[in-house]
């Protein structure tokens, strides 16, 4: 009993990472089923720790009363990514946060380290594993569409040089690394 005590304490004095409308209707939705449940208690939520699963930076949370017995349902406190695939959806935090990392040399360790000094509790390193797979479609996306964008934007430059719209044209903006004495842009841009 007292390991539970200890654990709540420390839980209950630490940081998470919430969707504030979503933490704003737990509370009103758990306030408002209680007050039909236990009409003359007089009502102390809280968070219900031994019930909380955390889904790498997001929280699942359920409140309880610390005078009766009532116990919310469990609230995804996250929004979740529009996905085909059936299962389990992803929390849109997760994805941004390893789509922000992906080039970063904290990754893994170093991320738990960050959140510890936060006094935030820190996915485990399998979590962190698999919502850095499943940020690897989302990134072959953005590339992609950033790629259409950049080639549309170059064939205005190009048109606007003069060149016929749908010119084949190659341009660089830099030298090859490969040799760094020349230029590939063409001679007649």
């Amino acid at each position: 009993r007292a390991r539970t005590d200890h654990y709540q304490y420390d839980e209950a004095n630490s940081y998470r990472f919430f969707h504030a409308r979503k933490i704003c209707d737990l509370f009103n939705q758990a306030y408002h089923q209680h007050s039909l449940t236990s009409p003359n208690c007089p009502t102390r939520l809280e968070f219900d720790f031994t019930r909380e699963q955390q889904m790498g930076v997001c929280w699942t949370e359920s409140l309880k009363c610390t005078y009766c017995h009532f116990r919310s349902q469990k609230t995804k406190l996250y929004e979740e990514a529009n996905t085909v695939k059936r299962g389990k959806k992803p929390a849109n935090p997760n994805l941004a946060l390893w789509t922000a990392l992906l080039d970063n040399p904290f990754m893994g360790t170093g991320l738990q380290e960050i959140f510890h000094a936060l006094n935030c509790p820190a996915s485990s390193t399998s979590g962190q594993q698999r919502n850095a797979n499943k940020v690897g479609s989302m990134i072959v996306w953005m590339v992609q569409d950033n790629l259409r964008r950049e080639r549309a934007h170059l064939k205005d430059i190009v048109e606007g040089w003069g060149y016929p719209k749908d010119t084949a044209c190659l341009l660089y903006t830099s030298p090859s690394p490969r040799d760094l004495s020349t230029s590939r842009m063409p001679s007649s841009a």
